[in-house]
């Protein structure tokens, strides 16, 4: 049962999951990937053959970010640089004027923070806005 306040629970990959997901026609704008996937038999999220594990489809938000979990992902080199590149990403896609003057934005799903230091460094002022309770609590230590 989910919080009050928490979103439905996204699910696994059971059986009946994998057989309707394998049965729906493909959605346009998808790309060989998907096609190949479906044809594999394999959910889409894998890399080199082998299925990569989403949280979101394990288990609730406090089972993969929780207190002994969080600094991990916070202090793990390769996060730090992912993030950093997303966020550099999402600046050049937002586009916004070169004018001097510090942009707020929102950032849904911020997690520790770490895409906000790249917004810092930009000149910008954001707000951050997670379902993990414990990744907001290290958001706010940064």
């Amino acid at each position: 049962m989910a919080r009050a306040g928490a979103p439905a629970a996204l699910g696994t990959w059971s059986r009946p999951s994998v057989q309707a997901w394998l049965l729906r026609p493909p959605r346009r704008g998808r790309g060989a990937r998907e096609l190949q996937s479906r044809q594999s038999g394999k959910p889409p999220h894998t890399r080199r053959g082998v299925r990569m594990p989403r949280p979101e489809f394990q288990a609730p938000p406090d089972v993969f970010y929780n207190e002994s979990e969080v600094p991990k992902y916070t202090t793990s080199s390769r996060i730090i640089e992912i993030q950093s590149r997303i966020s550099e990403r999402a600046l050049e896609l937002l586009a916004l004027p070169n004018d001097g003057v510090p942009k707020l934005l929102l950032d849904i799903g911020c997690g520790s923070g770490l895409s906000g230091e790249t917004l810092m460094e930009h000149g910008h002022h954001w707000i951050g806005y997670d379902i993990s309770k414990s990744m907001l609590d290290v958001a706010l230590l940064m």
